[in-house]
């Protein structure tokens, strides 16, 4: 059995695969969320954001794309109360919400992170997708997280859920309407 072989039939891999496929379907379909967000820390860095995803709005095919600036002192839980307080009048109801904090100037990941504001999200990833002329652009490590949690929050939608789907690195938090 050659390498190769082994890995195609590992679960785990076949599971990752699995989402790869299934978020590209999803994108191609134009079902991803119809709103996308960031919140970060500054107003250079909403500025930065906003600017970012201005960018890749028309490939997520979202209606809306907002950059909020955290500018109260608040922790994680009252951020994410605070995210949903000036997220929920441009919520497009049954479309979804997919958000995600930038915080962090990223000072461990020198010299990688002193370009794109200083942002540890804006960090280029190693994924590419097309762009017109037939070029590739890779995406930032943000935008990654993002485009493949969509099937996450395709499937709670599809479930009845109305709420936000938030990343902040390696965690989610997934507050409902009801809050």
């Amino acid at each position: 059995m050659t390498r190769e072989t082994h890995v195609e039939s590992d679960p785990f891999v076949s599971a990752i695969q699995a989402n790869i496929h299934e978020t590209r379907r999803l994108f191609e379909a134009g079902e991803p969320p119809a709103l996308l967000a960031t919140v970060s820390g500054s107003a250079s860095a909403q500025a930065f954001w906003q600017h970012q995803l201005d960018s890749v709005r028309a490939d997520f095919r979202a209606e809306k794309a907002l950059s909020l600036h955290e500018d109260l002192p608040v922790n994680q839980a009252f951020g994410v109360l605070l995210l949903w307080q000036r997220l929920r009048p441009h919520v497009v109801s049954g479309r979804g919400t997919l958000a995600a904090f930038v915080f962090g100037e990223g000072s461990r990941a020198t010299p990688f992170t002193e370009t794109d504001n200083g942002q540890k999200p804006a960090m280029k990833s190693f994924v590419s997708v097309p762009v017109a002329g037939g070029h590739q652009r890779y995406v930032s490590m943000v935008e990654l997280a993002m485009r493949y949690f969509a099937p996450v929050e395709s499937h709670l939608r599809r479930s009845g859920f109305e709420g936000v789907v938030i990343k902040w690195g390696d965690e989610v938090q997934i507050p409902s309407t009801q809050l």
